[in-house]
């Protein structure tokens, strides 16, 4: 009861002292700052509305505009930074390859980082600062997991930006993008580093990488940036396998006949960054036309091509022809449980699950419990990376 009483009496005196002398207020808002405040709320809404209505190039003029009025405000960029994932989302579900988002996520990202002022008697703005590094981590994870090859190195310049702010943080979410980072530059032994200082769940992906990585390493510097998809396209794969593969000269004179032939013109990889790899895989005959004059570049690779593609770079460097016909013959007496339609058929309308049961036989690939192959089934570019690196070994064992 006392206690009440005396609340009551310190509320009571609080409101005599206001009435009289007038209560304290916060500090005056400028017009200035109203101004800053409205304009940018009304740029972020106007962004999102472009953005709603499919215009993401609307959406970015808009955030660049008011940027540049304000330049200090963190707001925008982050706006930026999210509709880019957006958008890099909807594009990789319709298998369009576009670098700009990739690239304007990287950029928003950044540039809203160093708008913060994580100083060291500021709780809350170290907070959001360690937040916002956890953020940054998952976009570059984002963005070097399909970004075009051709601005891949680009995107790395515009991440680099952000590690004089965060190497000296003893933080480990500012580990925990270094060693993201550095794994994109590809040099694992620093990233590993950095990820095992992080101690926090989300370096996990990062580490178990880093140990795939090392015992399957590229030796192309194409190879060290498409290794890191997460869905590897057709057009990518071609430019891997004929950078990765260069120094091991398979046969010309053994290679598979098909129904491209040298000189043919192919009407959707002329100006496609790899139409020389493309033509050349073409030519072998470890890759394969879809439709007459189409390779569809943009789309996923598939794992019954990839296991094409390992079975045929083992006939030619063999010179063996028949290999396929003994992998058909087993295939009479053992299938798998897959649709015989999904593996689709080769140029003279034959079954591909042939191929798919060779590579399995020379270890290219598992099968679980269920005896299915998934043929439909896309890669990554680890995972072709791996095939690849198994494909170098048998080809040095046999001379």
């Amino acid at each position: 009861m006392e206690k009440g009483m005396a609340r009551y009496t310190i509320l009571l005196f609080l409101f005599l002292v206001c009435w009289h002398f007038g209560c304290p207020s916060g500090p005056d808002i400028s017009e200035a700052e109203l101004k800053k405040r409205k304009d940018i709320q009304q740029a972020l809404k106007q962004s999102e509305e472009a953005f709603e209505n499919g215009d993401f190039q609307k959406a970015v003029d808009i955030l660049n505009k008011i940027s540049k009025q304000y330049p200090q405000s963190p707001k925008p960029y982050q706006k930026l930074a999210n509709i880019s994932l957006e958008q890099i989302h909807k594009l990789e579900k319709k298998n369009i390859l576009d670098s700009a988002p990739y690239l304007s996520a990287i950029q928003g990202g950044v540039e809203y980082f160093k708008r913060l002022n994580p100083k060291k008697e500021n709780e809350k703005e170290i907070k959001k600062a360690k937040k916002s590094l956890i953020w940054l981590t998952n976009i570059l994870k984002t963005v070097f997991s399909g970004i075009p090859i051709q601005k891949f190195d680009e995107a790395l310049r515009n991440a680099e930006d952000l590690v004089p702010l965060v190497e000296n943080q003893k933080w480990k979410e500012a580990k925990l993008f270094l060693g993201y980072f550095y794994l994109y530059k590809f040099r694992l032994d620093k990233a590993k580093e950095y990820l095992q200082q992080a101690a926090m769940i989300e370096a996990n992906d990062g580490l178990k990488m880093i140990v795939k990585l090392k015992q399957v390493e590229p030796e192309s510097s194409a190879g060290k940036k498409l290794v890191f998809r997460k869905v590897l396209r057709r057009g990518d794969a071609a430019a891997f396998f004929a950078f990765e593969m260069k120094k091991y000269k398979l046969k010309e004179e053994n290679r598979i006949p098909g129904r491209y032939t040298e000189g043919m013109t192919i009407q959707d990889i002329q100006d496609y960054w790899a139409k020389n790899e493309i033509e050349y895989c073409l030519k072998m005959g470890v890759m394969r036309l879809l439709g007459s004059k189409t390779f569809q570049p943009s789309i996923p690779l598939q794992r019954i091509e990839a296991a094409i593609l390992a079975i045929n770079v083992l006939r030619i460097h063999k010179g063996d022809f028949r290999l396929i016909e003994r992998y058909k013959a087993k295939t009479k007496l053992e299938t798998f449980e897959d649709k015989e339609e999904d593996f689709g058929t080769d140029e003279f309308d034959e079954s591909n699950e042939p191929y798919a049961f060779g590579a399995v036989q020379e270890g290219f690939f598992q099968i679980g419990k269920d005896k299915k192959f998934y043929p439909t089934m896309s890669l990554s570019g680890l995972e072709f990376m791996e095939i690849l690196h198994k494909l170098k070994k048998k080809i040095r064992s046999n001379g």
